[in-house]
């Protein structure tokens, strides 16, 4: 059982741009780990605005900004739990690898209104 389990989300409206930054920084990590902090156990990561021609139903993680969100975390040892798209809205779930056991259920929705 998690008795500390620490968060960070992350909301970006990426106004329809193709991802071209380094997302170490917006993460709080370096490449090389932590920049003098420990991680959060889970990046709960929602975008805006993300370009349609980049979104694959088929495949939600084939999207561009999915793929290097999961490049540079996968470097530092974070697995996707849960991805979910609608339309120009992604949300994507990282947790630490080491604490994926403690995870038995993830389920995202997307809902119009």
């Amino acid at each position: 059982m998690l008795s500390d389990l620490s968060i960070q989300m992350i909301t970006w409206n990426v106004k329809e741009e193709q991802c071209h930054s380094d997302l170490t920084q917006l993460l709080g990590i370096e490449t090389t780990g932590a920049n003098g902090h420990q991680l959060a156990d889970i990046y709960a990561i929602g975008l805006q605005e993300v370009p349609f021609e980049t979104i694959n139903t088929e495949i939600p993680t084939e999207h561009t900004w999915a793929k290097s969100f999961n490049k540079v975390l996968e470097q530092v040892g974070y697995s996707c739990l849960e991805k979910v798209q609608m339309n120009g809205v992604v949300l994507l779930v990282f947790a630490k690898s080491n604490k994926l056991s403690h995870f038995t259920s993830v389920q995202l929705y997307a809902h119009t209104y």
